[in-house]
């Protein structure tokens, strides 16, 4: 599990309370650092991602489209997880946003 997760499943995708993750520090994250899923209407804003496994900022297909908003956020050292299996490689990345954002910058 990533080191924060917003996790809301079935009825309650999309009708969580406004959330944000403000000026924090994520390092040595074995499993990513913050996954959204099935979210809305969260702010990540100027937070530090130092060595993450996988991905700094997983936004799920799950989330609602135009209510994610990721600004002014950097990632250092986005790395595959040195267990991860070698016999095929699973796509990663420090943000990795499957629905359209609030706001990318």
């Amino acid at each position: 599990l990533p080191a924060l997760s917003f996790l809301f499943l079935g009825r309650s995708v999309g009708r969580n309370d406004a959330s944000r993750v403000q000026r924090c520090v994520f390092s040595d994250s074995q499993a990513g650092a913050i996954e959204l899923r099935g979210a809305a209407d969260i702010e990540v804003l100027d937070n530090a991602f130092h060595r993450t496994y996988r991905t700094a900022v997983w936004v799920t297909e799950e989330s609602l489209p135009d209510s994610i908003t990721l600004r002014g956020n950097v990632a250092l050292e986005t790395l595959r997880h040195p267990r991860e299996a070698e016999s095929w490689w699973r796509p990663f990345a420090a943000f990795l946003v499957e629905v359209r954002a609030r706001e990318l910058s």
